[in-house]
């Protein structure tokens, strides 16, 4: 998938229009982790539904005018009832995104897919602490699982 960029509307509440029985609006917001954008970004709809749901993204601003480049990693969920220029994110993401910019609202923003490099940093900070402890114990044990391939592989060659 290649970055999305472009001039966002940040929104961490959303009024939709729902069918309910007792009131025809609903507010929806986002869970702590997540970010929501229309489908209409991806070329091929079925991409962004299936392929890229509950991928971590990385979400970054330009430089701010204090000249420093801010970044979140959230999962994505599509959303049929946001505009184009709209994106629904958890309040925690949206302070981080919006310090050092004029502007409250609007913001531009850059989205990509994190790479394999960045899952570690994406696990470590995220706002929800069940996520947050089982990518802390899951980086643990894959660094100390390599750590004993090292040592393993170094007796090894220490014994011949």
């Amino acid at each position: 998938m290649d970055a999305i960029e472009g001039l966002f509307e940040l929104r961490f509440s959303k009024r939709i229009r729902v069918k309910i029985e007792s009131c025809d609006w609903k507010k929806i917001e986002p869970p702590f982790g997540w970010f929501s954008v229309s489908s209409t970004h991806f070329k091929d709809k079925t991409q962004g539904e299936t392929k890229l749901y509950g991928q971590i993204f990385k979400i970054s601003t330009r430089k701010g005018e204090d000249g420093r480049i801010r970044s979140v990693y959230r999962y994505l969920k599509m959303s049929p009832n946001l505009k184009k220029q709209e994106m629904l994110i958890d309040w925690s993401a949206q302070k981080v995104l919006l310090q050092g910019n004029k502007s409250k609202t609007m913001i531009k923003l850059k989205i990509r897919k994190a790479r394999w490099y960045e899952l570690p940093k994406a696990f470590l900070s995220d706002p929800d602490p069940i996520r947050r402890s089982s990518g802390f114990l899951g980086t643990l044990s894959f660094c100390l699982g390599a750590l004993s391939f090292f040592l393993a592989i170094i007796s090894i060659i220490m014994a011949f």
